[in-house]
């Protein structure tokens, strides 16, 4: 974001790398109020810049940074999130064990879930939508709608984790890595490929 990386953690902490070996700490501009019960964790972050950040954790522990600033954001569930995303069209999404949320400041909307017991892991903006996955499965919200994303078996094998970075989604997970550009998807890496080669190269090395 900006330019810099940011992360997250236990306690609520969040902080931006500014250089080599030192860090920008958000966590002081926090109001105290640990919880130990509400595992006061932030698990994931997004935002449309520095002055405008979201961050998830916890039982539907939400909280709006302007820069200057931490306010707790009141929420309609007292469910874990697992991943937020400020989306392209000014909407933020939060994913909780009990469902999407779509909304922003003190309006919110359950959209639905993804159909299984195993929380969303990553949420990114890419081609004007959402893209959600676990290692699962792939899906996308369009409009409020979530689908399982329209995806070949071989790029829905690679789910586990997402990024996006000048025009390029990235899906990576347990078995294999893709990636699409410009409409169209490309293999990385496939786990049945590796198989298949490091057999190949046990029973070559046998024969030899």
């Amino acid at each position: 974001m900006d330019g810099y990386l940011y992360a997250c953690g236990g306690g609520r902490a969040i902080g931006k790398r500014i250089d080599k070996g030192q860090w920008q700490s958000f966590s002081q501009l926090i109001p105290d109020g640990y919880d130990e019960g509400n595992h006061t964790s932030f698990h994931d972050f997004d935002g449309w810049g520095e002055n405008d950040i979201y961050a998830v954790g916890g039982l539907g522990d939400v909280w709006h940074f302007n820069g200057q600033d931490w306010r707790q954001i009141p929420f309609p569930s007292n469910f874990p999130t697992s991943a937020v995303c400020c989306g392209g069209d000014g909407n933020v999404y939060i994913a909780t064990y009990n469902g999407i949320f779509m909304g922003r400041d003190n309006h919110w909307k359950n959209i639905g879930g993804i159909g299984t017991d195993l929380p969303i892991k990553d949420m990114v903006w890419y081609e004007d939508q959402v893209w959600c996955t676990n290692d699962y499965g792939l899906w996308t919200i369009t409009n409020g709608q979530v689908r399982r994303a329209d995806v070949p078996s071989e790029v829905s094998a690679c789910a586990g984790n997402l990024s996006v970075g000048e025009g390029v989604l990235l899906l990576a997970g347990l078995y294999g890595a893709v990636f699409k550009e410009n409409g169209e998807w490309q293999t990385i890496v496939h786990f049945s490929v590796m198989q298949t080669l490091i057999a190949l190269e046990k029973s070559e090395g046998q024969g030899s």
